[in-house]
């Protein structure tokens, strides 16, 4: 029992030397195969530098080559250069030289015509010298002529302005003479004037006295001629307002001949420059048609129609503006009586120095010409 298992731990122990031999065999094996391997890439590695710098120096070599032949190529440049300088210089010095010749040949030539252009010019100078030796002669004789001429011109001349300060003078005295006649006919045809107004202040009972109805006659002609208003249709107005009576009354309160309302008055009377003391001021004749007659001739302005502002002096122009407005028609009565009232005072005869009544114009106009003449 005991001779086998000997023998099977001899086996056994036998084995795993074998074992561990073979093992370690093909481990020395692959080592020497990895460090072969290792050396034949480092070899490798090796050559392909050598083989790189090879290719280095043969790339130098090439390049040192080209340098070579581009130095032998620049020799050959220079060498061209050179031999072209010297063509150069030579073709130079031949352009110089010829250029000289030409030079002297021009300024021959240059001299040549010079003296071809003195001699034309000398000629036409000589041409015209003699040419201005003529007209001077003839100028001095038209000289003669003409100082003859002036001095009978001259002698003409102060004979004219002796002739015409006369005619001036003459001029003169008709224009006074003229203005005097105008003058004396405004006068006369304004007496006339106020003597028709008068006869018209007459027919009504006024109220005034003698005086202050002279007074309302010149205030009445002075203040339409201001606001170029006809006197006829000023009477035309205050008859159909007052019938000339100055302490008319009316209910709504009208006061004096153009029956003017005080707070209408009193803002119309500042518009005109009219001293304001309080509403019995409307009574003082002066002071009623000045402010009557501005009041209308701003209606006038205002509504560009006599006829509308008549009607929005007794309406009120607010009244006539809201007709207006509506496209209504303003009523005409109180329009009308004026127009037959100014028909009638129009028909009123007035002296007049020509049978037309256009002789002052026609005479103003004829002083005119004669004074700007």
């Amino acid at each position: 029992m005991n001779v086998p298992v000997q023998s099977k731990v001899l086996q056994t122990k036998g084995f795993r030397v074998g074992r561990y031999s073979l093992f370690s065999i093909l481990l020395l094996y692959l080592l020497q195969t990895s460090l072969t391997v290792y050396l034949l890439l480092d070899r490798t590695r090796e050559v392909e530098k050598l083989k790189e710098k090879i290719n280095n120096q043969q790339l130098k070599l090439q390049a040192q080559d080209r340098y070579i032949k581009h130095l032998e190529k620049v020799d050959v440049i220079q060498s061209m250069l050179k031999s072209k300088d010297s063509q150069l210089s030579a073709l130079q010095q031949q352009h110089f030289e010829q250029r000289s010749v030409l030079a002297a040949q021009a300024e021959a030539l240059k001299a040549k015509e010079a003296e071809n252009r003195l001699g034309s010019l000398l000629a036409e100078k000589d041409q015209k010298l003699e040419e201005l030796q003529n007209k001077y002669r003839d100028q001095i004789l038209e000289a003669r002529i003409l100082s003859e001429k002036f001095a009978l011109e001259r002698e003409l001349q102060d004979m004219l302005a002796e002739k015409e300060q006369q005619l001036n003078e003459l001029r003169e005295k008709y224009y006074l003479q003229q203005v005097s006649l105008l003058a004396q006919e405004t006068a006369i045809n304004n007496f006339k004037e106020k003597e028709r107004v008068a006869q018209i202040l007459e027919k009504f009972k006024t109220g005034l006295s003698k005086s202050e109805e002279e007074s309302l006659r010149d205030i009445i002609l002075s203040e339409s001629k201001r606001y170029g208003l006809d006197p006829n249709l000023i009477l035309a107005l205050i008859q159909t307002e007052s019938t000339f009576n100055n302490w008319a009354k009316s209910k709504q309160g009208a006061m004096g001949l153009m029956q003017i309302h005080p707070p209408t008055g009193k803002s119309i009377a500042e518009d005109a420059n009219v001293e304001w003391k309080g509403k019995d001021g409307l009574y003082e004749p002066d002071k009623n048609i000045r402010i009557g007659l501005h009041y209308l001739a701003q209606l006038i302005l205002h509504f560009q129609d006599i006829k509308l502002a008549l009607a929005a002096y007794n309406m009120g122009p607010t009244a006539v503006k809201r007709l207006l407005e509506k496209g209504e028609e303003v009523p005409q009565e109180y329009v009308d009586k004026v127009i037959e009232n100014y028909k009638i005072l129009s028909q009123t005869p007035t002296p007049s120095p020509e049978p037309n009544g256009n002789g002052k114009n026609d005479r103003w106009k004829v002083v005119k010409e004669e004074k700007e003449k």
